[in-house]
């Protein structure tokens, strides 16, 4: 009967399609070697069927590596199977039901200029790769899988071992719940390295939503830790945990992920982390660096086409110890070499000005108190930093410390070599007994500061810089009185000196002092230097070598009253910064000075510095300002200077 012909041969394709047939090794070589344009081996028997879904299986098969290569392979599996929709043999998109792997290896390597050997597709015109739609994996099965990552660009040299079972259980088998595990050893920029990641698969959460991932990391001596959920293991979208950073400085972290961060003491971070759309979200929830406190939330974006990383957001601190920040600014522990500068005394610790290039920034900084060591606290510090194509800005700066106030701006350019440093900063009404740490007891000086500072050198360290800086310092010391002991032992009155240390009056009336002092090639040099007390006018002249760091000055003395043993010789301050020398200028005994004559013979200079003499409406005004200003016959008084930031009182 024809029906039955018909049905018979319908049996025969089915028996047919439902039966594994060998696979013809040699023409599956070439087929795919020529595909790939990789080399391809087939080991031991190779099958293929039709039915329930077309499947090939085969014993062992390694694809070779890219012709620019050196490895052997690219990779090599055992005991594998896939399973494939009868649509992909049509051309249509891959479409593979399950992939499952016995045991295998794999060499993933990526060149500097971007080649990468999981690239398979011809490089199109402009030098890239015109990659092919991805394939749809809906299960994966990889039991013993030796891996290996090169990533010269990144300095990543990495190995280790993979397992996981992932996505809808296979045709004829149980489902079994998502699972990945990751071991990793090697060294990631330069750094030692070890890491094991466990979590709920690799392929896409889709409907099912984001799956469980842990992970936990040993960088040379940081450690992370990761506990949260990803939507893809393989692109972190939709990353979403709580972390844990430990290690000894945080500069060590910011080689890892390739951000600009300052050497500090060890630090700890705890907060939470998230990825979205390429951007890393970090919220820091509580981090010490050294005995420093820090909180914040900023965002991360990693470089793209080449460019710089950028960094944005707020930080927070209630107490920022400068002692914890000093080596990210060039103080704290020396570099091996400065064995080689006796005598130095300014910070030489490298500022690592070309890492600035590396990453655009933009920061909001504030800090509750600042601890200076021994000195008085900068509390409600406020600034922003800007960071762009390698030139750091800190503007907006504002703070209170002791009474008074500091503004200013400072600006660091890496972009060239050596690195150019810019400061402009306004200290007002800074009270110098809460400010100055005290001596036996009592403060050395009583009085309010004005100070007026710009800066411009060239260097890669803070000595570098000021030894080749140019700017001016202006200061100014308004009324209060200071320790004699410390004046009179400095050399002023020698007579007086010994009163006091015999239980006189202890403390000197001080009227005012100002300065004004031009900075040239790291040369400071006082065009004015006067010291008004009750006793004495004192002058001074000479250089400040910033650069070889040495004392040349010669200090003067003009009586206002007399004593047997009144100073006439002037007082020589040399030697080097680290080991200065105090003494007498036996060799220059002049006659005494009266100060009317030495007041009389600064006005002139004086004249456009007084408006730092003005020290705030709840203080007396400066006998000095009267002094001075009527001693210039016509010079006038000038407008109250309002220091940056805040409006002139009225």
């Amino acid at each position: 009967m024809p029906w039955a012909l018909a049905l018979a041969f319908l049996v025969l394709i089915a028996a047919a399609a439902c039966t594994r047939w060998p696979v013809p090794v040699g023409l599956v070589e070439r087929l795919l070697a020529q595909r790939l344009e990789r080399s391809v081996d087939i080991e031991g028997e190779a099958s293929f069927c039709l039915c329930p879904r077309p499947s090939v299986r085969v014993d062992s098969i390694a694809i070779g590596p890219p012709e620019w290569s050196e490895r052997d392979r690219f990779a090599r599996v055992t005991d594998a199977e896939v399973v494939v929709s009868l649509p992909t043999l049509f051309g249509a998109r891959p479409r593979i039901h399950s992939l499952r792997i016995g045991s295998g290896e794999v060499v993933l390597e990526r060149k500097e200029d971007g080649r990468a050997s999981w690239q398979f597709a011809k490089p199109d015109d402009q030098g890239g790769a015109a990659q092919p739609e991805p394939p749809v994996i809906e299960r994966l099965e990889a039991r013993d899988v030796a891996w290996t990552l090169v990533d010269p660009a990144r300095r990543i040299d990495l190995s280790g071992t993979l397992s996981l079972t992932d996505g809808e259980g296979a045709p004829g088998r149980g489902a079994e719940p998502p699972r990945l595990r990751v071991e990793a050893r090697g060294t990631m920029r330069g750094m030692a390295t070890e890491a094991s990641v466990e979590g709920g698969g690799v392929l896409p959460g889709g409907a099912k939503g984001p799956r469980p991932l842990k992970a936990s990391a040993r960088v040379g001596d940081g450690r992370l830790e990761f506990d949260g959920t990803t939507t893809s293991l393989a692109s972190l979208e939709g990353l979403d945990g709580g972390f844990h950073v430990s290690g000894p400085a945080l500069a060590a972290l910011g080689g890892l992920v390739g951000a600009v961060l300052p050497r500090t003491p060890p630090f700890k971070i705890d907060g939470r982390i998230r990825r979205a759309e390429s951007r890393w979200e970090l919220a820091i929830q509580q981090a010490t660096v050294g005995g420093s406190d820090l909180r914040g939330d900023l965002v991360y974006a990693p470089a793209e086409d080449r460019g710089p990383t950028r960094l944005e957001g707020t930080l927070r601190s209630k107490t920022m110890r400068i002692a914890d920040l000093g080596r990210s600014v060039g103080f704290g522990e020396r570099e091996p070499d400065t064995k080689k500068r006796p005598g130095r005394v300014l910070p030489d610790v490298s500022l690592d000005l070309p890492a600035l290039r590396n990453m655009d920034a933009s920061v909001d900084l504030r800090i509750d108190t600042l601890e200076l060591g021994s000195l008085a606290p900068v509390t409600g510090l406020a600034a922003r930093l800007r960071l762009r194509e390698g030139v750091l800005a800190v503007g907006e700066l504002a703070a209170q410390v002791a009474g008074g106030r500091i503004s200013g701006e400072v600006r660091i350019d890496g972009s060239q070599a050596p690195g150019r440093v810019g400061a402009k900063l306004a200290i007002r009404e800074v009270a110098l007994q809460r400010w100055l740490p005290k001596l036996r007891g009592e403060p050395p000086i009583t009085s309010r500061l004005n100070l007026e500072l710009t800066l411009d050198g060239r260097g890669d360290s803070v000595a570098d810089v000021l030894g080749r800086a140019d700017g001016r310092a202006r200061i100014a010391l308004g009324p209060g009185d200071a320790s004699r002991l410390v004046l009179e032992l400095a050399g002023l009155d020698i007579a007086e000196s010994l009163a006091a240390l015999s239980g006189g009056e202890k403390r000197v009336r001080l009227d005012c002092g100002i300065a004004d002092i031009p900075i040239r090639k790291g040369v400071a040099e006082p065009e004015l230097f006067v010291l008004d007390t009750r006793d004495t006018v004192l002058t001074a002249e000479g250089n400040v070598n910033l650069a070889k760091e040495t004392l040349a000055m010669r200090m003067k003395a003009a009586p206002r009253d007399f004593s047997p043993f009144t100073l006439r010789s002037p007082i020589v301050i040399g030697g080097t910064f680290a080991d200065p020398e105090v003494g007498l200028d036996k060799t220059r005994v002049a006659g005494t000075v009266i100060a009317a004559a030495v007041l009389g013979a600064v006005v002139a200079p004086v004249a456009a510095l007084l408006p730092l003499l003005d020290f705030g409406e709840g203080d007396a005004p400066s006998p000095c300002r009267e002094r001075l200003g009527s001693s210039a016959g016509s010079a006038k008084p000038a407008a109250k200077a309002a220091p940056a930031g805040k409006e002139p009182r009225k």
